[in-house]
């Protein structure tokens, strides 16, 4: 019983998709194309981040919610949240900014000319947009899986289903292709809000409290990395060729990675619990030591 309504949000999913095929088809030629390669960029972070982490702590939410340990759910949702925004938030931020640098590095070749890449470009920054409510989308899906609600998702996915297909007939006259992408960002957004609210009246409360200061101090390190990452992009494109590809990725490339470390250093000095953890890991992984290891007499 519980499988029925997944398999009638998967059903809402491929109608989502055959409505945005239609409607690229009706733009000029090459906007499904635009629209498709731009999706695959902007679905990286959330492959690596956000759907890595949210399948990790689908057991803990299973066996939380079997106890009917609400506190410790709560806990494991939090938790988890704010390491996703922590680490989607970011590279969002990076699209945005670096969107054409991507977009030429990946793609400019062959065939695909500028005018290809600033429009790819323009869809990929509406993508960015909702980066981060996609990836809270993986987490809260999950979350009401765990206990064992499939409804309220299908419900939540046919509602932003419905305002896709709304905002896309209308946006795609003002903006072609990249208005599919901001009715698919708007969407998204409404869907997040829509199970986050079915989820907190099923838990109470889901900790917001650690949350939006969390959330506070990514967005403030997120902002002062991209005052870096647009300043460091103007200082060095005198000093490259930029007609050429070797020139376009050392631009994206030095200011991305410049501006992610800006982040980091931001959000320790903010006290970011996120920050923190991210480092200790990376303390643990690189300059772990050697475990002393007893010597085996055998005779």
């Amino acid at each position: 019983w519980l499988s029925i309504p997944r398999i009638f949000g998967l059903a809402v999913t491929q109608i989502n998709l055959f409505a945005i095929t239609m409607l690229a088809s009706k733009l000029p030629s090459g906007s499904l194309s635009v629209f498709n390669l731009a999706s695959d960029i902007q679905s990286v972070p959330l492959g690596l981040f956000a759907l890595s982490l949210a399948t990790a702590a689908f057991p803990a939410f299973s066996e939380f919610a079997a106890r009917e340990d609400k506190a410790g759910f709560r806990k494991s949702f939090s938790s988890t949240a704010r390491l996703i925004l922590f680490l989607t938030i970011p590279f969002a931020v990076l699209l945005l900014l670096l969107r054409a640098q991507i977009v030429r590095v990946l793609l400019g070749s062959g065939q695909f000319n500028w005018e290809d890449t600033i429009a790819t470009a323009d869809t990929l920054a509406f993508f960015s947009l909702s980066i981060f409510a996609q990836a809270l989308l993986t987490l809260l899906v999950r979350a009401l899986y765990a206990m064992k609600d499939t409804v309220s998702p299908l419900i939540a996915g046919v509602l932003g289903v419905a305002i896709n297909v709304v905002l896309a007939i209308y946006l795609r006259e003002s903006f072609g292709v990249a208005g599919l992408a901001l009715a698919f960002s708007l969407a998204s957004l409404a869907n997040a809000v829509a199970l986050w609210l079915m989820l907190r009246h099923r838990m109470g409360s889901l900790d917001e409290a650690s949350i939006v200061p969390s959330l506070f101090k990514i967005s403030a390190a997120a902002l002062v990395m991209a005052m870096v990452v647009q300043a460091m992009k103007s200082w060095l494109a005198p000093h490259l060729n930029m007609q050429t590809g070797i020139g376009i990725f050392t631009q994206g490339f030095v200011a991305g990675i410049l501006g992610l470390a800006v982040f980091l250093l931001v959000a320790l000095a903010m006290g970011s619990e996120e920050a923190e953890q991210i480092k200790q890991t990376f303390k643990k992984r690189l300059f772990r030591a050697k475990e002393a290891r007893p010597v085996e007499i055998v005779e």
